[in-house]
């Protein structure tokens, strides 16, 4: 009998899967192709400071630490590259957000450079300065997902299917889907758990993001821009996100956030030329709190993963160790922050 069957194969439940095959326990993990993946959509840009406010992101030690050291890993095991370090460029706009650098710069080494960059690409010349972030990147998450994907498969561990709540059926200390039984069930289902009977008390709140990619007539960058939105460097194209939408009549890409993130790109390169090559829109899984949402549900042998939001590239690595070592009966190894309870 497998251990635990793992439902969703997005960020969160694609590593937490490899960290229980790193530890020894044996799993299923059941992922529809079908079902939309606000991971498979991402840019994927990681960032350990919150740069509008120039202060570290939750868990920036931990996370950071962990990821650079478990996205390598993965580099190296499944020998493909999918984890880049870019750095990158907040813009300054007036003296005030140039203060606020100044304050707090202390604060945020070892991730940026403690004195501003005043040599910007050319197109950039409304601004003039800029704080660098040079522990900042992007993880090519489609890539390392398909990554997991075949190996899953050649592993024999993935299954293809839809999952349906109303399958999953209590046996006597386990759980059977389709006929297979497992002790336990680990829900990494993104936006979808708003469907899940388990968690009806637990707010996992759909905020749908929509990201351009497209090519940029005389800009030049090898880093990260960013100045309400972010202009990801890709090949010789660039990735332009995000949006942040509570309220949306659907999941598509719409003519709405097209028009939002060029205004927001004519701003910071007014005059430029642009050519859309792609839109792509996901709906990242949220918490009012903007914490995730981990540990036992009420059912014996349920349990949630979810909530990673925007910045799951960097949190998935830690929290996912934190995740195992609660299922190995670690009690206290979720941080508070993040424990399901406080919804209960």
């Amino acid at each position: 009998m497998p251990d635990t069957l793992i439902v969703g194969a997005g960020l969160a439940g694609a590593t937490l899967a490899r960290k229980l095959e790193a530890a020894g326990i044996t799993f299923h993990i059941v992922h529809s192709a079908k079902m939309p993946s606000a991971s498979r959509k991402a840019a994927g840009v990681w960032n350990p400071v919150v740069v509008k406010r120039f202060m570290k992101t939750w868990l920036a030690d931990e996370t950071i630490r962990e990821a650079r050291q478990f996205y390598p890993s993965e580099e190296k095991h499944f020998n493909r590259t999918f984890f880049f370090t870019t750095g990158m460029l907040k813009l300054l706009s007036n003296e005030e957000e140039k203060r606020q650098f100044l304050e707090r710069r202390e604060e945020l080494e070892p991730y940026i450079r403690q004195e501003t960059e005043k040599e910007l690409p050319a197109g950039l010349e409304k601004f003039r300065e800029a704080m660098e972030v040079s522990e900042a990147g992007y993880l090519d998450v489609p890539g390392y997902l398909d990554a997991c994907r075949e190996h899953f498969m050649e592993v024999g561990v993935w299954i293809e299917n839809r999952f349906l709540h109303s399958e999953l059926i209590p046996e006597q200390d386990s759980w059977s889907w389709q006929g297979q039984l497992y002790r336990r069930v680990v829900f990494c289902e993104g936006a979808a758990a708003a469907e899940n009977p388990w968690m009806k008390e637990i707010p996992v709140r759909g905020n749908k993001g929509q990201v351009l990619e497209l090519t940029i007539d005389g800009f030049r960058s090898k880093k990260i821009i960013n100045k309400q939105i972010f202009i990801l460097p890709r090949s010789n194209r660039f990735r332009v996100g995000s949006t942040y939408e509570w309220r949306y009549a659907g999941t598509e890409p719409d003519e709405q956030g097209r028009e939002e993130l060029l205004g927001k790109l004519m701003e910071i390169l007014p005059g430029k030329k642009v050519e859309v090559n792609c839109q792509e829109a996901g709906v990242r899984p949220t918490t009012p709190d903007r914490r995730p949402v981990m540990g036992a549900l009420g059912e014996p042998g349920l349990f949630a993963y979810n909530g990673l939001g925007s910045r799951g590239v960097l949190l998935a690595p830690y929290l996912s160790a934190c995740m195992l070592a609660f299922l190995q009966g670690d009690g206290d190894a979720i941080p508070e922050e993040a424990r399901l309870q406080r919804f209960v």
